[in-house]
């Protein structure tokens, strides 16, 4: 039974939009919102290829997804999740030393599901608080990808289409996998 779900995929989306309406249709669920928007929130324009900025989003996201982890909640919904910061840390070249370190310390727990949002039919919005390149969100999705194939998930939803059409499909997945009880994913980071 897929527990803790992962809403993969580059800026603009559709992740956020997807998690909201599965959390409004899944029974006992709980959000772990992108750690990146409280930091957007205040600076807009900060540069997020700091070192110290980037260890700060990862951490953060691991003690969020390690109390999710301890909940009594049936679905943890996971808007970006550490597969997000490895590949923002791999798209602004980043290397922290440190990386696998923290996600073995923090016990990081699998993705049992994991979606890919795919962005060609998504239009780029342009918010004042957004990357607005093309270039650069697909560039993301590759490197989204890239490092879910790095942590040796093999069985990726995409996702395409309306809102409608994804949530019906992200929905019809989940009660299949919760009827066969299948987790199909290796992970030879952690």
């Amino acid at each position: 039974m897929p527990r803790k779900i992962l809403i993969a995929g580059t800026f603009c989306a559709g992740k956020t939009t997807l998690l909201s309406d599965l959390s409004k249709s899944l029974d006992a669920a709980q959000i772990i919102p992108d750690v990146a928007r409280d930091i957007l929130a205040i600076n807009p324009g900060i540069d997020w290829s700091i070192p110290e900025l980037r260890s700060h989003l990862l951490i953060q996201q691991l003690l969020w997804e390690a109390r999710a982890d301890k909940s009594n909640a049936k679905h943890i919904l996971v808007d970006a999740g550490v597969v997000a910061n490895l590949a923002h840390d791999r798209l602004y070249g980043i290397e922290l030393r440190n990386s696998n370190y923290l996600i073995k310390s923090l016990k990081h727990s699998k993705y049992d599901l994991v979606f890919f949002c795919g962005h060609q039919t998504i239009e780029l919005e342009d918010d004042g608080e957004r990357n607005t390149s093309e270039k650069d969100r697909s560039r993301l999705a590759n490197e989204t990808l890239h490092v879910l194939d790095l942590l040796g998930y093999t069985d990726i939803i995409t996702l395409h289409g309306n809102q409608v059409e994804r949530v019906a499909m992200a929905i019809s997945v989940i009660h299949n996998r919760e009827c066969q009880g299948t987790n199909n994913h290796t992970n030879r980071l952690f």
